[in-house]
């Protein structure tokens, strides 16, 4: 029996899933490996030149990156 098929009140029930679902979130994103700095911008069509360290060029490049990798998670690939 789970948890929350002991709680007769809707409310606590619908708070006891979302607490498990976003703890679930937050421990895979956690255990993602993290991205490494390449010297070149991790924006595949840019590939600018950058100091030690540095992800992204600009914003520009940094948004719209982020922007193909939240697109590709909402197709599942």
């Amino acid at each position: 029996m789970m948890e929350f098929e002991r709680e007769s009140d809707p409310l606590d029930i619908a708070t006891t899933m979302e607490t498990r679902e976003r703890d679930a979130c937050v421990k895979a994103a956690m255990n993602q490996p993290a991205m490494q700095a390449t010297g070149r911008c991790r924006e595949p069509g840019c590939q600018a030149k950058l100091p030690k360290g540095q992800l992204f060029c600009g914003e520009e490049c940094r948004d719209y990156f982020e922007k193909v990798q939240r697109m590709k998670r909402i197709q599942g690939k």
